[in-house]
């Protein structure tokens, strides 16, 4: 899959590719989720985008997660790069609806302290 980013902190209003790949491993109530990917900025360094995640469905309409993921810089070399953990919880009462909430610490200097996320997707 590739999407592009908008960036308007490199210098101006630059459109920046950026591809992932996903997959996913498991049957049954437990899987396995790992993401890796990649910016591609002008003028600026590349970035190196990383992820895994394990997902438990502890019912039929709720799933516990526990994911990590972080970025490197593949120019500087590394060193203070972000990296985070989240547990959260993903909750659909129906088909269309999924509510989520999570809580995030840093597992980096560059990394936020925590982080607090709750979202609301909703899909026909």
């Amino acid at each position: 899959s590739e999407m592009c980013i908008r960036d308007r902190s490199v210098g101006g209003d630059h459109i920046i590719p950026t591809a992932f790949l996903f997959g996913s491993v498991g049957g049954g109530p437990i899987r396995i989720l790992l993401n890796a990917g990649g910016t591609f900025v002008p003028d600026a360094d590349d970035t190196m985008l990383y992820g895994g995640a394990i997902e438990w469905s502890f019912t039929e309409k709720a799933k516990l997660v526990g994911e990590v993921f972080g970025e490197s810089d593949l120019e500087e070399g590394g060193g203070n790069d972000p990296l985070e953990g989240l547990m959260g919880i993903l909750y659909s009462p129906m088909d269309w609806i999924t509510l989520s909430a999570g809580l995030g610490v840093g597992m980096a200097p560059d990394s936020p302290d925590y982080r607090v996320t709750f979202a609301t997707l909703l899909g026909w």
